[in-house]
């Protein structure tokens, strides 16, 4: 079993890391804009200024119609990855408190990852470039990394306590 210092000294940055860490870099269509995505909010700048567009906001869009079509699929594919990705955080809390396993940290990590891929995929193309736009998805390989890293620490703590 890993120390609590060392899980608390690593785990609790890597929470508020989660929250700042930009997970994607988007060129709006043709040069329109430029947006900045983290996993609960975007900013964006535009022709038309700049906008900081939360979780939330991006579904009253699609509730009340604004946004449709694939960008309504995209976005709600990320939105998904959102309540995973939170749920995330509260596991990684409950690990601290060892009420649970760091591997259902890593594997809903690894689910969020997927989620925020498949949004990417879904509006951009699978290379990451369409009629929308660029995606530079530049957090998602750390996200996808990190949920490794979770993982094998679970094995490497399964292996430990087979030789006990």
């Amino acid at each position: 079993m890993l120390n609590y210092d060392f899980k608390f000294s690593i785990f609790v940055p890597l929470i508020f890391l989660f929250l700042i860490l930009p997970v994607n870099i988007i060129i709006i269509g043709t040069d329109l804009g430029i947006a900045i995505q983290f996993p609960l909010f975007r900013e964006q700048w535009t022709n038309y200024g700049f906008s900081d567009i939360e979780c939330f906001t991006d579904i009253q869009y699609i509730l009340k119609g604004t946004l449709s079509g694939k960008t309504a699929i995209s976005i709600e594919f990320w939105q998904i990855g959102n309540l995973v990705f939170v749920l995330t955080i509260i596991a990684l809390a409950l690990h601290l408190s060892e009420k649970i396993s760091i591997k259902i940290v890593a594997y809903s990590l690894f689910v969020t990852s997927c989620l925020y891929l498949t949004s990417i995929i879904i509006q951009y193309g699978p290379l990451f470039h369409g009629p929308a736009g660029v995606a530079i998805p530049v957090g998602l390989p750390l996200l996808f990394f990190l949920s490794y890293w979770f993982y094998s620490l679970h094995r490497k703590n399964r292996e430990g306590c087979q030789e006990e």
